[in-house]
Formats: structure tokens, sequence, C-alpha cells
């Protein structure tokens, strides 16, 4: 879709909050590499899931549109079964966070 109404940024580009390492091997993951090797497959798989991280924005926008690109290296065949996933938006109103919608990927 190009419509000019719409500005893409990488997500990349903001804080990324949650994140327990710094060195993971990727970005969204919340292990280091060192951890693979000491850690069960379950465990490694589910910590190369971007679950519990998060980015904050500030916008005026009407509509938040998200395009996602997923790296399934070093991930199980076990973990590729779960493949509902999602990005969930939530607001601050000034006084609580109330969630907003989600999109599925």
């Amino acid at each position: 879709m190009t419509d000019p109404e719409l500005y893409f940024t990488d997500a990349r580009t903001f804080t990324l909050h949650g994140k327990p390492f710094a060195d993971s091997p990727r970005h969204y993951a919340r292990l280091p590499g060192r951890a693979q090797s000491t850690v069960p497959e379950p465990v490694w798989d589910l910590s190369q899931k971007a679950a519990g991280l998060f980015i904050d924005i500030d916008t005026n926008a009407t509509q938040i549109h998200v395009e996602v690109e997923r790296d399934l290296t070093n991930v199980s065949e076990a973990s590729l079964g779960n493949r509902d996933q999602a990005v969930d938006a939530y607001r601050w109103d000034g006084a609580r966070w109330g969630w907003v919608g989600i999109q599925k990927i």
C-alpha cells in the first residue's frame, strides 16, 4: 500500500523497553546468545519472541499501521505451532492505560 498520507518509521529507531539484555542475537530477542547453550530449548525459543517488549510513541494519528517481518532463524519446530501472533496498541489518557486495539500478524 502506498498512501501519501502514511509515514512509515522503522520501530528499531525507537527505544525498546522491557529487554533485559542488550547483547541478544536479534533486536527483539530477550536472552543473550550466551544463554542458548545453558537454558532448555523451549525457554530459548520463547526468549526469541518479542512478548513483553514495547516501544513508546507520541502521535496525534487517527490510524496506525504495522508491518512486521519475522525472523524464524534459530526457532525450533515446536514453537512454530504457535502462530497466533499480534501487535497490541495501548494509550495513556493522563491517568491510566487503556487498550486501543490489536493487529494480527
